[in-house]
């Protein structure tokens, strides 16, 4: 940098929001975000506007001690392409969430995140699933079309950066692309899921021209039918390559996921062959003893399962078949070794992620932490209803999401989590620890 360089400015891929600690990024192209200390989001909101680099550097190094540094990151900003050259100011203003003040060490000032079960219908029974999901759930009282644009709004004002839709399968409600499309068009970032059992053209057609839809989310659980049938019901295979083939062609982003099981374990780096042609990212996650999952405990990967899964995750990642779906992956666990990598796993499906980051909202607007709380908290799981009470309000003033938080401890790779103990029988026991 010099100062013959042209003014450079925050990306338009960027969100940015204030926290106790410095600030939260948010970067819509790999659906990651990124933490900084005070030093490196004043540095940011230098940028905000048109800015040389070089005058920011001499503007702010009065303020830090360490000028060498501050040059470090405002170049190393500009070589990941956070700032890039530009004489007009970021135009998602409203994307700044630089007027907080109200902060708490336990948690960030808003969910990064929401994730809305649009419904619990689907049109499989599969035998793991946490939700209890089936073709025979009733859709009454669920969220209307106004009802979630209202939501929306609130999530908006309080520095939400991105919404999944989840269910169920969300495509089965006949007003869910509008209501998709309505988040994407208030310029959040959205990812949808689906198990593709019946995804019609007018919705790959509707989710290709949605400007914010970071990708499309599905499950396989095998190379083959036999094995990714076994636990998703016949014809899960057809459907879910077929899907993915046709939302490909249409230049739908997508996302597939392998629930891991003691029986599959073997077949994770054929399970991405089969996935190379499609240009896919890809992630693995255990079976949880969770809803329907209760039942499966037999299922559940060993800390050995485990590890074999992973590696055979990593040398499908390191011969280019799929790319990572958890930006982490290249952040902490790809240049980790074997051995190293094998302790980053261990008691993964016991584990339950601190409600620090994501909140989840029923179909019915009760705003909970999520599936593997509920089993242990039961009822007292849910913290307040969106229809009636202010997602600020829900995730600042919850005693049970603030006691959650209080008993996490830090893990090297999933962040702050707690560690449960599956008990029969005492589901609904509190035996966080």
């Amino acid at each position: 940098m010099s100062e013959n360089d042209g003014p450079f400015v925050l990306s338009e891929d960027f969100s940015y929001r204030r926290e106790a600690f410095g600030a939260s990024v948010f970067c819509a192209s790999d659906h990651s975000v990124r933490f900084f200390d005070h030093a490196a989001a004043t540095c940011i909101e230098a940028l905000f506007s048109p800015t040389r680099p070089d005058v920011a550097i001499t503007r702010l190094s009065g303020q830090f001690q360490d000028s060498m540094a501050l040059r470090t990151f405002v170049e190393g900003a500009v070589a990941s392409r956070m700032f890039v050259e530009g004489n007009a100011p970021h135009p998602a203003a409203q994307q700044f969430y630089t007027d907080r003040t109200r902060f708490h060490r336990s948690h960030l000032v808003a969910p990064l995140a929401i994730e809305f079960e649009l419904t619990l219908r689907c049109r499989r029974v599969c035998t793991y699933c946490a939700y209890d999901s089936h073709p025979g759930v009733s859709p009454r009282g669920e969220l209307a079309l106004a009802q979630y644009e209202d939501a929306f709004r609130a999530a908006r004002a309080a520095g939400v950066f991105y919404l999944r839709f989840t269910g169920g399968d969300p495509l089965l409600r006949a007003d869910a692309l509008e209501i998709i499309t309505l988040a994407s068009d208030m310029g959040f970032s959205v990812a949808v899921a689906s198990d593709l059992s019946l995804i019609t053209d007018a919705q790959i057609t509707g989710l290709a021209a949605l400007p914010n839809l970071t990708f499309l989310q599905t499950t396989l659980d095998g190379p083959d039918p036999e094995t990714a049938d076994m636990q998703r019901g016949h014809g899960s295979f057809r459907c879910v390559v077929s899907g993915i083939r046709r939302l490909r062609q249409s230049g739908v982003p997508v996302m597939v996921g392998t629930v891991l099981t003691s029986v599959n374990k073997s077949r994770i780096y054929e399970t991405a062959l089969a996935l190379q042609p499609f240009d896919v990212s890809y992630c693995v996650s255990p079976l949880y003893s969770a809803g329907r999952g209760r039942m499966l405990e037999a299922l559940i990967p060993s800390n050995a399962d485990l590890a074999e899964a992973y590696e055979q995750f990593a040398r499908a990642v390191s011969d280019g078949l799929v790319r990572p779906a958890d930006p982490g992956w290249r952040a902490i666990a790809e240049s980790a070794s074997p051995a190293a990598r094998e302790t980053l796993w261990r008691s993964q499906p016991w584990l339950i992620r601190s409600p620090d980051r994501i909140l989840r909202i029923t179909p019915h607007g009760q705003a909970y932490a999520g599936i593997q709380a509920k089993e242990m908290l039961g009822e007292e799981v849910n913290v307040g209803n969106v229809l009636e009470s202010s997602i600020d309000r829900i995730w600042n003033e919850s005693t049970t999401l603030n006691a959650l938080r209080q008993q996490a401890s830090e893990h090297e790779y999933y962040g702050n989590v707690l560690i449960t103990q599956s008990r029969k029988g005492a589901v609904n026991e509190r035996v966080y620890s």
